[in-house]
């Protein structure tokens, strides 16, 4: 029996398995890259936000919302479909006042209904 030959395809062996671990991970890696990036898509048009679709996380990195509000917002308009129609709509969240929505207004975009 030719021993450095039966070494030879288990190593070969072990870097098909290495390969294939490593191709299936890139995969999955890509694909959620890209599910995640749908989702972004459809909450932020030219740089501003769709406060009835961005995510908590999203809603929390602008300026002057935060954790607390970006919550807020986020349970508010679960309650209502579609919540959200205009800056003055903002106000309806507890902790957002006339204020706040006129300073947020310029970071989001709205799905107006007439």
């Amino acid at each position: 029996m030719d021993y450095s030959n039966k070494a030879n395809q288990q190593e070969i062996g072990h870097l098909k398995s290495v390969f294939l671990t490593g191709f299936v991970f890139c995969l999955c890696f890509t694909a959620a890259i890209l599910l995640s990036g749908d989702k972004n898509s459809f909450a932020q048009i030219d740089n501003k936000l769709n406060p009835n679709v961005a995510s908590v996380g999203e809603l929390a990195e602008l300026p002057s919302v935060g954790s607390a509000r970006a919550k807020a917002i986020a349970e508010y308009r679960q309650e209502k479909e579609k919540a959200f129609k205009s800056e003055k709509d903002l106000q309806k969240v507890r902790g957002i006042g006339e204020k706040t929505a006129e300073k947020l207004k310029e970071w989001f975009v709205f799905d107006r209904q007439d």
